[in-house]
């Protein structure tokens, strides 16, 4: 999945992802699933290459391996509402994160201690399913 997901942002082509998401399972910025809810491809070729462009960023980042209610999963980036500060980004993410966003834009992933880590993630589940991927900002 991740190869298939890096291969689709290489190509800049979101035609490629739409075989890899399960619209049983996956959860986007526009809701849960995509038959009942707004296509998420389609919502991210409106906002041109930027959503390829993070998809690509964040799966050469360090990601974190949890249990979840839908099985064990792969989580990209590593960092999360433990997260408290700018600095606990490592440098290399950060410099990943720089490909993708402004310097102004990296300090708003961590706003202030109450919620940590609110930027883009996504998430792997350990059998393969694409089950989200979330671009705007919030806890």
């Amino acid at each position: 999945m991740r190869a298939g997901i890096v291969s689709a942002a290489e190509h800049g082509n979101y035609e490629m992802l739409r075989p890899l998401l399960n619209p049983e399972v996956f959860l986007s910025d526009f809701g849960f699933g995509i038959d009942d809810e707004p296509d998420p491809i389609a919502r991210w070729v409106e906002m041109g290459e930027e959503p390829l462009r993070i998809m690509a960023a964040l799966l050469t980042m360090r990601h974190q391996q949890e249990d979840t209610n839908e099985g064990h999963l792969f989580r990209w980036p590593t960092y999360d509402a433990d997260t408290g500060a700018l600095g606990d980004i490592s440098p290399r993410d950060r410099s990943s994160f720089l490909t993708v966003m402004s310097r102004s834009d990296l300090r708003l992933l961590i706003p202030n201690d109450e919620y940590g880590y609110i930027g883009p993630r996504l998430g792997i589940l350990a059998d393969g399913t694409w089950w989200f991927f979330i671009l705007e900002s919030g806890p």
